[in-house]
């Protein structure tokens, strides 16, 4: 499927049918947890209010969906609702998707990418622009990317950068990060950014933030070349 909306809607939409056979108190609980779980969601403390608020499974997936977190490429949420309720048939959807979607190249799919565009005061965009092509890239190498940008280059918890939008040609990928952490991942991208090459990476702007640049792909101004000197022994004058 070339649409990739279309695509996680078909799957959010199925797996829904699944969970509605499941116990509701388990599968809320599951969502609620997750602040707690390694490499869990952090919600913003008003999803969070709403997800224990929430009295049936239609409205914890209407919350859940305004969470940035609910998306075509964060499917941690979902795998957490079918955990809680046992079905392999769901295991077995979210499989099929991951092995469409996650092996699809950037180039591909770059027409159809939904835009999280958040406005929640409790989130600040980052950008980071790659030395690499989008027809270079997966989405599984994208989350990779995301991976070690936040545990190596700006040391936040795996998993905690949201996806915007990207940016064809160099690609350039909009993130964001809930903005109690932007000071700490500014001040230890200053810091690592000696390791940007390792991830093709060329700059990082992290919030209002000056951009970060990975010291060997700065173009450095060309030097006018200067006149070779005659060799000192020709100019002598042999007496």
């Amino acid at each position: 499927m070339k649409n990739i909306s279309g695509a996680f809607v078909c799957l959010t939409s199925r797996v829904a049918e699944y969970l509605a056979t499941a116990k509701f108190s388990s599968i809320r609980r599951a969502c609620i947890t997750q602040t707690n779980t390694p490499n869990g969601v952090q919600f913003s403390p008003d999803i969070e209010k709403k997800i224990k608020s929430s009295t049936n499974l239609d409205d914890l997936l209407d919350v859940l969906a305004e969470s940035p977190f609910w998306s075509w490429i964060d499917l941690r949420l979902l795998e957490a609702l079918v955990a809680a309720s046992g079905s392999s048939k769901c295991d077995t959807l979210i499989s099929s998707y991951k092995e469409a979607i996650f092996s699809r190249k950037l180039i591909d799919i770059l027409p159809n990418v939904p835009s999280k565009e958040l406005k929640e005061k409790y989130y600040m965009k980052i950008v980071s622009k790659l030395d690499k092509e989008a027809d270079d890239i997966t989405v599984a190498d994208l989350l990779e990317f995301r991976s070690q940008l936040e545990v190596v280059i700006m040391d936040i918890k795996n998993g905690i950068c949201v996806l915007d939008h990207f940016k064809d040609g160099c690609v350039e990928i909009h993130w964001y990060i809930p903005a109690e952490i932007v000071d700490h991942a500014y001040q230890t991208a200053s810091i690592q950014y000696h390791k940007f090459h390792e991830l093709h990476l060329q700059y990082l702007q992290i919030g209002s933030f000056p951009p970060i640049y990975n010291p060997l792909m700065m173009r450095l101004p060309q030097l006018e070349s200067v006149p070779s000197l005659p060799d000192i022994a020709d100019t002598m004058t042999i007496i």
